[in-house]
C-alpha cells in the first residue's frame, strides 16, 4: 500500500511539473541554460520546494548551486566538476547531491529509507539524456561481504537499467545513467542508507 501511495505522489509531482509552468510566474520555471548553447539543464536563481507527505515527512528541495551556501565554480567547495546541486532532506537533515544532466532536468530527489532507495524525478523532452550523480556514502551505499562495494540496483520507470560507475572514493560513488525522453522516475537502490 505504501508503494502505491508513493507512486501516486510521484505521479502528482510529475503532473504538477508538467502543467504548472504555464500557470506560474517565470521565476518558478526550470529554464534551460542557454548561455553556452549546451543542453545541460540548470535552475534560475530562485529555488523550488515541493513538500510531499510520506510517512513522517519527505521534502524535495531543488536549488540553484549559486544560491546561498552553494557554489558552482572550481575555486569554491564544488571542485568535482558538478554544475548542479539538489538538496535531499531526510528526517530534517539536508544532504547536498551533486549532479550534471544533459537533455533533461532533475526535478527532485526523495529518500525511501525502508527500501534503501533514492527516487530521482526526471523531466525530459529529448532522447539521449545522461545523468551523472555523486552519491555520498553517508546517504546511500551498496556493500557486500567484507564491506566491498557492490552494484546498485537502478530502475527507470520500474525497468532495470545498466549504468556506469565513473568514480569512487572514501566519501562518494559517482554514477552515470542514460535515460530517454519519456523516462520520469529513476530509482537507485543500495544496501544501506542514512536514517
Amino acid at each position: 500500500m505504501e508503494t502505491i501511495g508513493l507512486t501516486v505522489l510521484i505521479t502528482a509531482v510529475l503532473l504538477f511539473a508538467a502543467y504548472a509552468p504555464a500557470a506560474v510566474s517565470a521565476q518558478n520555471v526550470f529554464p534551460l541554460n542557454n548561455s553556452n548553447n549546451s543542453s545541460t539543464a540548470s535552475l534560475n536563481s530562485s529555488s523550488k520546494t515541493i513538500t510531499i507527505p510520506q510517512g513522517n515527512k519527505a521534502t524535495i528541495t531543488t536549488a540553484n548551486p549559486t544560491a546561498a551556501g552553494q557554489t558552482n565554480n572550481s575555486q569554491g567547495n564544488n571542485r568535482t566538476g558538478f554544475a548542479n546541486i539538489s538538496n535531499l532532506v531526510i528526517k530534517d537533515k539536508t544532504f547536498p547531491i551533486k549532479y550534471n544532466i544533459t537533455n533533461g532536468k532533475l526535478l527532485g530527489i526523495i529518500g525511501d529509507k525502508d527500501k534503501t532507495t533514492l527516487v530521482l524525478l526526471l523531466g525530459s523532452n529529448a532522447d539521449n539524456g545522461k545523468l551523472s550523480v555523486e552519491l555520498p556514502r553517508n546517504v546511500i551505499d551498496s556493500k557486500g561481504q567484507g564491506n566491498t562495494d557492490t552494484k546498485f540496483n537502478i530502475k527507470i520507470d520500474n525497468k532495470d537499467v545498466d549504468y556506469k560507475e565513473i568514480g569512487t572514493n572514501l566519501n562518494a560513488r559517482i554514477l552515470q545513467i542514460d535515460f530517454g525522453k519519456n523516462d520520469r522516475m529513476l530509482e537507485v537502490t543500495g544496501t544501506e542508507m542514512t536514517s
